[in-house]
């Protein structure tokens, strides 16, 4: 999406990052193309392929930039997809922090415990819904 909607890069960048990402092959794609971006102002398919050290990530840059979007549904598939990225990396930080406190308590460490139910807090997370 973002080699065919260019004017949305600033807003993705700002909140999503490579660590977003389940996929290893993605992840290390977007931060390729935030590298490049940072540095040139653009995005280019072909340079990030120029640049590529092994054929799987050539593979990868390929299939991508050449999916055809239809530009009437780019920007709005943009958003939808950015929001997706956002709610599953939430989610992700949801269930470490359960995890987190589940040890903090099982140490007697109420100290870790408040922190953790702070930063749960932080994270749109009820307190109350993780049976705490």
């Amino acid at each position: 999406m973002l080699f065919s909607n260019p004017g949305s890069i600033d807003n993705v960048f700002d909140s999503i990052t490579p660590d977003d990402f389940e996929s290893g092959e993605l992840s290390r794609l977007y931060a390729a193309m935030i590298e490049q971006y940072r540095s040139r102002s653009m995005i280019d398919a072909k340079a990030l392929i120029d640049n590529a050290q092994d054929t799987e990530f050539v593979s990868l840059v390929t299939e991508i930039a050449s999916t055809d979007w239809d530009s009437s549904q780019v920007n709005g598939e943009t958003r939808k997809l950015a929001r997706q990225l956002i709610e599953q990396k939430q989610k992700r930080i949801r269930a470490q922090l359960k995890q987190e406190l589940a040890r903090a308590e099982a140490d007697g460490d109420q100290e870790r415990a408040d922190r953790i139910i702070q930063q749960m807090k932080e994270h749109g997370l009820d307190v109350d819904q993780t049976g705490h």
